[in-house]
């Protein structure tokens, strides 16, 4: 489950939750838990937490997929973490600015955006459903919770586009210009065919943990759930080459199958789409759920995101199982572990000051760097207009011009601004290690040098 879930270390108190909303004390049993495999019951626990955790008062219909708070919560918690990537990335984002999703097929629960919406008080969502009924159910839902001015609900076509809502190209001067959403989300059906369920039911070792009750379309799509995420990364291609802002809009989806994960990565790859993140959410011994967001913009997701548990490893992803390692993305960080000085504490003041001046002196008005004020730790963010400035190339390019001789070297990328993070982390004052952040650039290999560069740059000036 994600940290920041207040159900990862413990299952609710079902007793206790009785108490507070008592439509769930006749599910009850012996040992304190509830029938998990009564739709009802689970329902009615849906319900009974939405109401004691949230504030949020919903009504389930009995033919309707019941959704399970924890598994939905997770997915609202990573796209936070997406959303608060770009704080500390993206130059001029605020943590008070206005952000609006797009939920796709949100059914009739309306679960995403009222969670969205509870949690965070700036978030809006547009939700959209190819089901009336639904769109009927979740349009009761969020007025009876009073999101009516932050939660609008569209009809759409199954076979329609997905994004027409995101188009900003098509506003005319004199109309009112398209919203600018900073996130899509969508939990696709998994399932082809009820045959495929069936059959994919048939062959796990044990029943389902709780009973599942839903209505075909929430269950079953025609190709299934990696077809449905495939025509949304393709519409993404096309609306980016010709709306520029689309390029900032993280694009998501959940999947309930590894295979369709592989899949999926598989064709990121395959049409140049490198700017992802992969993560995984654990609910209990046998639920596992997985989601892959998309940005086709440079601005890059951070550490923390390319690599679940870079924070607290070195350089590794010991936060994700071992069969979704493969996918994982290009890191965005690198970490250089520094020896304890022999002499006097170094601080990270003290190192980051240096790096600074020595990138300063090296490099000059080809690399642009600024110290954050508002930084939590020590740091600097830098940027390369022209790339990867200390490669050696590039100064062999740039002693042809001096001495006037033809340039053999031509540009052919239209964008080679490369943009960086370095961070200095401590351990009792002392800083134990230096953290290389890709902040922006189209080129995994520029980052690559530009940590090698920073790893020699550290033994030569600190580690002597």
């Amino acid at each position: 489950m994600h940290p920041r879930n207040p159900y990862a270390e413990k299952e609710p108190d079902f007793a206790e939750l009785a108490a507070f909303y008592p439509a769930l004390k006749r599910f009850l049993t012996r040992n304190r838990s509830i029938d998990f495999q009564s739709h009802e019951a689970v329902c009615t626990l849906t319900q009974a937490l939405l109401a004691r955790d949230f504030d949020l008062t919903i009504t389930l219909s009995p033919d309707r997929l019941c959704p399970r708070v924890a598994n939905r919560l997770n997915y609202i918690l990573w796209i936070q973490d997406l959303l608060d990537s770009d704080l500390s990335r993206v130059p001029g984002a605020k943590a008070s600015d206005e952000v609006l999703g797009l939920d796709i097929g949100t059914g009739a629960s309306c679960i995403y955006p009222l969670l969205g919406c509870r949690l965070r008080k700036n978030w809006r969502f547009i939700a959209s459903d190819i089901d009336s009924s639904a769109i009927s159910s979740a349009a009761e839902t969020v007025e009876r919770n009073n999101f009516h001015s932050r939660i609008s609900l569209i009809k759409t076509d199954p076979a329609g586009p997905f994004f027409d809502i995101l188009d900003t190209s098509s506003s005319s001067p004199s109309s009112e210009a398209a919203p600018r959403f900073a996130f899509t989300m969508c939990n696709p059906p998994f399932y082809a065919s009820i045959t495929e369920l069936t059959a994919l039911r048939s062959l796990k070792a044990s029943a389902p943990h709780s009973a599942t009750v839903a209505y075909e379309t929430e269950l079953v799509t025609q190709g299934g759930e990696l077809t449905f995420v495939l025509r949304m990364l393709h519409e993404s291609i096309a609306l980016s080459h010709k709306d520029s802002a689309s390029r900032m809009t993280w694009y998501s989806s959940m999947f309930g199958k590894l295979d369709s994960v592989k899949g999926f990565v598989a064709e990121l790859n395959n049409v140049g789409v490198a700017n992802y993140v992969v993560a995984e959410f654990v609910q209990g011994p046998q639920t596992r759920r997985w989601a892959v967001a998309w940005r086709l913009g440079l601005y890059r997701a951070s550490p923390a995101l390319t690599r679940p548990g870079f924070s607290c490893s070195e350089n590794s992803a010991e936060a994700v199982s071992a069969a979704l390692k493969s996918f994982l993305p290009p890191s965005t960080g690198f970490i250089i572990p520094l020896p304890p000085p022999s002499d006097h504490p170094t601080s990270p003041a003290i190192v980051i000051s240096t790096i600074r001046d020595f990138l300063e002196r090296e490099y000059g008005a080809s690399m642009h760097l600024s110290i954050p004020s508002a930084s939590i730790s020590p740091s600097i963010t830098g940027s390369c207009p022209q790339g990867n400035i200390w490669a050696r190339s590039f100064r062999r390019q740039k002693k042809r011009k001096r001495d006037d001789q033809p340039e053999t070297q031509k540009d052919e990328d239209g964008d080679r601004l490369f943009m960086f993070r370095i961070l200095g982390d401590e351990e009792d004052g002392v800083c134990r290690k230096v953290v290389v952040e890709w902040v922006y650039g189209a080129e995994g290999a520029v980052f690559e040098s530009f940590c090698g560069m920073m790893k020699r740059l550290l033994s030569s000036i600190l580690l002597e």
